[in-house]
């Protein structure tokens, strides 16, 4: 009776053992997911993106990253990002290959698998919008399970010459033309009459 009791013993734990072994591996596949984040590139300026104030009309990229830090390979990953919150900051120039659906506002890519230690990296670029009117700056968000902050500053604005440069120049420049030979002619009138005056002068009481 011992031995019929400790044989069908044996046998469950045969069998929970080929079960778990079948099925342990799919399970796995099933429920391991990537270790994703984002990182962002202005290209416009040569620099990371989050250590920049992004300017109207400048290109930024996206840089997707998914790693398999689990021991089984990941099957048929979709790599996906919500862009509905950069839609009124920017607008999309370049997918990446990628599909947009209008009903979520993503961008989505076709499946793929991610190699044990492996990763995957998937890319997108935006252009970012004008500011409205009187709006000092702006932040551009972006989650993609790590969250990412981009500073949108307002254009520089280059000071044209609006003033006349008469009014500029605090230097008043010499009166010519007809005033200076007035002015001339009324001088040596001037001069010719007291002359004149002096010689009547003298003859009348010299």
């Amino acid at each position: 009776m011992n031995k019929i009791l400790l044989g069908v013993i044996v046998l469950l734990v045969i069998l929970a053992g080929i079960i778990w072994f079948y099925q342990s591996p799919k399970e796995t596949q099933e429920n391991s997911l990537p270790v994703l984040s984002v990182s962002a590139f202005n290209q416009t300026q040569s620099n990371d993106a989050t250590k920049v104030s992004a300017r109207p009309q400048d290109s930024i990229e996206f840089i997707l990253t998914g790693q398999n830090q689990t021991d089984q390979i990941i099957l048929g990953y979709v790599m996906t990002i919500d862009i509905f919150k950069l839609s009124d900051s920017a607008t999309l120039i370049d997918a990446g290959g990628a599909s947009y659906n209008s009903a979520s506002n993503s961008l989505v890519w076709t499946p793929l698998d991610i190699p044990v230690g492996g990763s995957i990296e998937k890319k997108f670029t935006v252009r970012v919008n004008e500011l409205p009117p009187n709006t000092p700056s702006q932040i551009m968000e972006v989650e993609f399970s790590n969250k990412i902050q981009i500073t949108v500053s307002p254009k520089l604005q280059v000071l044209g010459n609006t003033v006349p440069a008469s009014s500029q120049d605090p230097y008043t420049a010499p009166i010519t033309g007809s005033t200076t030979g007035l002015v001339l002619i009324l001088s040596v009138l001037t001069t010719f009459a007291g002359l004149i005056i002096r010689k009547i002068w003298f003859r009348a009481w010299g």
